[in-house]
């Protein structure tokens, strides 16, 4: 099963606070929807992800490429267990208003051999938007850095269409 998928978002909060905390990625599972683990492994992170059809996907990924604040690449430790290859990166950059976060991931899962892997090989073309999957991760993780924040006041123009004026 073949997955590729890019998505961003803009996060309410500094630059430096929203790196801090996507690197804290001991704490994904309490935050994220999809993540259902995150432990040091070797010389990596291993996630084990909530796939389709109830079929995690665990992984370790190891940094290859490291740029405090504004951008972290990675791939999968293949010496160590797993059943999906993995491989992408994460870039930050300031925006209006806060954070711009984009995360790109490139996979292929490995789900067994024979009618599992061919079932969810064609799962996953008809019915898996993998943007959208790597969408609800970054507003997971919006939601959590944002919390209770209060929503900006309208530009003057936002203000004159929804007055209908």
């Amino acid at each position: 099963m073949e997955l590729r998928g890019e998505a961003t978002v803009v996060i309410h909060a500094p630059l430096q606070e929203v790196w801090e905390e996507f690197v804290r990625f001991e704490r994904w599972p309490e935050w994220s929807s999809s993540v259902r683990a995150a432990l040091r492994e070797g010389p990596g992170w291993r996630f084990v992800y909530r796939g389709a059809q109830d079929v995690d996907l665990s992984f370790v990924l190891r940094a290859t490429r490291w740029e405090p604040r504004r951008l972290v690449a990675f791939e999968t430790v293949k010496e160590l267990e797993h059943n999906a290859d993995v491989k992408g990166w994460a870039s930050l950059e300031r925006a209006e208003g806060g954070t711009r976060l984009t995360l790109f991931v490139e996979a292929q899962a490995d789900t067994g051999s024979g009618l599992a892997q061919k079932l969810a090989d064609w799962w996953a073309q008809v019915f898996v938007e993998h943007s959208k999957n790597l969408k609800v991760v970054l507003q997971d993780f919006q939601a959590h850095l944002e919390g209770d924040r209060p929503t900006p006041p309208l530009a003057p123009d936002d203000a004159a269409l929804s007055s209908g004026g």
